[in-house]
């Protein structure tokens, strides 16, 4: 087995990296590190698409930001299963390992077989040649501050509008995404077994413009009456479109994330105490 190991080189995330790494190594077993980390550990370090292509299974250590920008960059993340690993100072909600003091006892059950696997579904959005997946959610704003974005947003299979009007900004979040931004904007949380997708206007003009729970087989077109508008997929800067450009969203490859318990309401619980 092969396991690519990522995580930031900073001095609290090494100590995590150097207990995971030990372990791995005295069960020979090939451990992958990017450059920037192999460098921080006096490791051979390897690029980021080697790390892709070759490793069986991905170790990420960090925070939840960590998980999202690595699940974005890696090619191959559908295929392979992933291990998320929380610091000290993240909440790490996403992670499969929180409880840090049992580290070393849920790695060995990891790779003794001892776990489950929760198919997490991601959005995927196409617009003019890109066709990318993302985890958390996407959201469509102004790129100036305080400028209304006029959307439409309609139901590809039935060609009925679901959202129309004047907004401050869409959001689609998937069932782990509700958790996320759509939380803080006052919208609901998903059961991680629901396979839903929440759209949510932003400050709508109009009331009846309302969030809506979107089945696992959706597909809509979001199309832009405006201009400068932006795309933000996971927390980071896609693309701007133009006015009567047009997104496709539906439903992307779900991610294998190793899960050792089920523990998900007691996250939240420290998620909203760690929010408030």
């Amino acid at each position: 087995m092969k396991i690519g190991l990522i995580a930031k080189a900073d001095k609290d995330t090494l100590d995590i990296v150097l207990r995971t790494l030990r372990l791995l190594e005295r069960r020979d077993i090939e451990v992958l590190l990017e450059h920037k980390l192999a460098e921080a550990l006096d490791e051979r370090g390897y690029d980021m698409d080697f790390i892709d292509q070759n490793s069986d299974t991905f170790i990420i250590i960090g925070g939840d930001g960590t998980l999202l920008r690595t699940i974005f960059r890696l090619k191959t993340v559908a295929e392979k299963p992933v291990v998320g690993i929380r610091t000290r100072e993240s909440l790490g909600f996403l992670m499969s390992i929180y409880d840090l003091n049992k580290l070393e006892h849920y790695l060995g059950m990891f790779l003794e077989g001892s776990y489950s696997i929760q198919r997490i579904a991601r959005l995927r959005v196409k617009f003019r040649n890109t066709d990318i997946n993302f985890l958390n959610d996407l959201i469509v704003q102004s790129s100036l501050p305080h400028k209304l974005l006029y959307l439409s947003v309609k139901d590809v299979d039935t060609n009925e509008i679901i959202l129309n009007g004047g907004m401050d900004g869409v959001l689609i979040a998937t069932t782990i995404g509700s958790t996320a931004h759509s939380l803080s904007l006052g919208g609901p949380v998903l059961d991680p077994r629901l396979v839903a997708f929440i759209l949510h206007p932003i400050a709508p003009l109009s009331p009846l413009n309302r969030i809506t729970i979107l089945p696992s087989d959706f597909k809509i077109c979001l199309d832009s009456f405006s201009s400068d508008v932006k795309l933000i997929g996971d927390g980071f800067y896609i693309a701007e479109i133009g006015k009567e450009e047009s997104i496709e969203i539906s439903k992307g490859k779900d991610i294998k994330m190793v899960k050792f318990k089920n523990e998900f309401y007691r996250k939240l619980r420290a998620r909203l105490v760690w929010m408030g």
